[in-house]
C-alpha cells in the first residue's frame, strides 16, 4: 500500500530522508552524509525562495487591498463637492464664453418682451 494513501508522508516516495536510517542502507556511509547534507542545502534553498515568494505575494495583496479600501472611502466623501465643483466651473466657463461672443458682436443682444 502506498504512503500517500495512508495519510503519512513522511515515508511517500518523493519525501525527503529526515535522517541517516532513511538512506539506501547499503551505500556508503559517506555518501549518506554527502545526499543529506545536500538535501538540506536544496531544502533550505527552496524554503527561503519560496518564502520570500509567499512573503511579498501577501504583503503586495495586502498592500492592494489596503489602497483600493482608501480609495474607494475618498472617492465616496469627496465626490460631491467635486462634482458641484465641476458643474460651478463649467456654467462660470459658458457665461464668460457669451459674454465675450456678446461683446464682440458674435451674439445678438438679449431681446426683451
Amino acid at each position: 500500500m502506498d504512503a500517500v494513501e495512508l495519510g503519512n508522508l513522511a515515508h511517500a516516495p518523493f519525501a525527503m530522508p529526515r535522517s541517516k536510517d532513511d538512506l539506501d542502507w547499503l551505500a556508503d556511509d559517506d555518501d549518506n552524509v554527502a545526499d543529506m547534507e545536500a538535501a538540506d542545502r536544496e531544502f533550505s534553498a527552496l524554503h527561503r525562495v519560496h518564502g520570500t515568494l509567499g512573503y511579498k505575494d501577501g504583503v503586495d495583496e495586502g498592500r492592494k487591498t489596503s489602497i483600493q479600501s482608501g480609495f474607494d472611502q475618498a472617492y465616496n466623501e469627496s465626490f460631491p463637492a467635486a462634482f458641484e465643483k465641476g458643474v460651478e466651473s463649467g456654467r462660470d466657463k459658458v457665461r464668460t464664453l457669451l459674454e465675450d461672443r456678446k461683446r464682440n458682436g458674435a451674439l445678438p443682444a438679449q431681446q426683451t418682451k
